[in-house]
């Protein structure tokens, strides 16, 4: 991530419309606590990869 990339955004913008997203649907347009809130882990799930660190544990 650089400011180089910024020029991206119009192609980002585009395929979230294609796919009728709509602002709500956009983490980081998210006010800034409830951004937090969507990254913290939710009870009962497990974390991204976890189950894939104990399967090459072989447990």
């Amino acid at each position: 991530h650089n400011t180089a990339n910024l020029s991206f955004i119009r192609h980002g913008v585009t395929m979230a419309r294609r796919g009728w997203l709509e602002k709500k649907d956009v983490i980081n347009t998210l006010p800034t606590a409830e951004f937090l809130d969507a990254l913290r882990p939710k009870p009962g799930t497990a974390r991204p990869g976890s189950q894939k660190r104990r399967a090459a544990k072989g447990t």
